[in-house]
């Protein structure tokens, strides 16, 4: 009788414990690598902050054509900082986790309204969150930066944290910190 000979190599136990160990390893890297990186330039539609310095004061995010649920926003987009979110700008989207740069100030009227986010992290150098600008979204945790001078009418309503003071938050690093429970 002949011997057959096998389609796939005999692996050990060692060895294929390293092979799944190995890909559990790369698929890791691969989510955590996604989840750190900015959304492309591309993605964004954008507009020139008003100034009188010919441009040089900022970008303003006027939307997102992008596909992602998470999503870091860049703090450049052609070089020039972005500073602003304009009014609108992701009203409605799919967004599910939100961290801004830096570089941003200004967050326009319903800027986040009615998406789905989950958790939202602040720049240092936020200073004014507009009208209704995350109303009707599922977050559950939010952190504010110390400098915060603005947070317009609305702007988190149809949240359930709402109830937190937001005095008792404050921690000794100067970070604001909303935990959300239900």
């Amino acid at each position: 009788m002949k011997r057959m000979r096998r389609a796939f190599p005999d692996f050990s136990p060692t060895m294929t414990a390293k092979a799944i160990t190995l890909g559990l390893l790369l698929l890791f890297l691969a989510a955590s690598v996604h989840a750190q990186s900015f959304a492309a330039e591309t993605d964004f539609l954008w507009a020139h902050a008003a100034s009188d310095d010919d441009y040089a004061s900022g970008k303003v995010i006027t939307g997102f054509i992008g596909s992602g649920t998470e999503l870091r926003i860049p703090p450049c987009i052609q070089g020039i900082p972005v500073t602003e979110i304009a009014p609108w700008a992701f009203l409605g989207g799919s967004l599910t986790y939100l961290v801004f740069p830096d570089s941003i100030t200004n967050i326009g009227a319903m800027a986040f309204a009615s998406n789905n986010l989950a958790a939202v992290r602040f720049g240092s150098n936020i200073t004014y969150i507009g009208m209704m600008a995350f109303t009707d979204n599922a977050l559950t945790e939010i952190y504010f930066p110390e400098g915060l001078g603005v947070i317009g009418y609305r702007s988190f309503s149809a949240i359930t944290y709402i109830a937190l003071p937001f005095r008792q938050a404050l921690r000794p690093s100067g970070i604001l910190h909303l935990p959300i429970t239900t």
